[in-house]
């Protein structure tokens, strides 16, 4: 059992640290995480689009529609780019919101120890290796529910997982050339795992904004986010 289980307040979070130097940097969370959420939903929309597109190309590859063919290559430029839009909008969106989340979680009961420095909150997607596992440390240090076998690591683990396997197949998929009929099955099979890999790392990263959200703002005094509509799952 983790040490704040009999804390008060919701999530685990005490009540605010009474200091009148670090209390301006206590914020809801609230504010924030709607661009968080646009982010990911613009994310998975590309990704949903790249994968539509590349089972069309194959399709009309296999039947020689050169005229639909021709109408795919013309929007393969817009499909790249709302899959390189989404990327950006998430990380920005989610990177704002995690690093007041972070901000808060310091001055929050049980004053959770952070690992890494607020500039990692950002670095840690994009310095390589440490992409791999860095930014689920930071989440995990931001959540006040770390202990192992804990439906918050549980959750955290599995978004991560999903995430991480999405990102390895889509590399693999990056390297099949859709329009070389030895490649074309390979591209739309990977294209697809890709695609379900990401959906439920979505599913699981909008319950992790929902719920660090929803502890630290009840204890800050702000109204809950609203709900996603998606079911919740521990």
């Amino acid at each position: 059992m983790s040490s704040y289980t009999n804390q008060p307040h919701p999530g685990g979070y005490g009540a605010p640290q009474q200091n009148p130097y670090a209390q301006p940097t206590l914020r809801p969370l609230r504010p924030l995480i709607g661009l968080a959420r646009a982010g990911a939903w613009t994310m998975m929309a590309g990704q949903l689009l790249d994968t539509g597109w590349t089972v069309a190309y194959w399709q009309s590859t296999m039947q020689a529609d050169l005229e639909t063919l021709t109408l795919l290559d013309i929007w393969a430029i817009p499909v790249l780019v709302l899959v390189l839009v989404g990327t950006v909008l998430a990380l920005v969106g989610g990177c704002r919101w995690l690093a007041q989340a972070r901000r808060n979680a310091e001055l929050l009961p049980p004053f959770q120890p952070q690992r890494l420095s607020s500039a990692w909150v950002w670095w840690s997607w994009i310095v390589p290796i440490v992409s791999w596992w860095w930014p689920r440390r930071v989440v995990l240090d931001v959540w006040a529910d770390p202990a192992p076998a804990t439906p918050a690591r549980r959750l955290v683990n599995r978004w991560w997982g999903f995430w991480v396997a999405g990102t390895i197949v889509g590399i693999l998929t990056s390297r099949q050339d859709v329009a070389d009929p030895s490649m074309a099955g390979r591209a739309v099979l990977f294209t697809i795992i890709t695609s379900a890999c990401l959906g439920v790392a979505l599913h699981a990263w909008l319950q992790i904004l929902d719920r660090i959200t929803r502890d630290q703002d009840q204890v800050i005094g702000a109204p809950p986010p609203a709900a996603t509509g998606w079911p919740s799952a521990g």
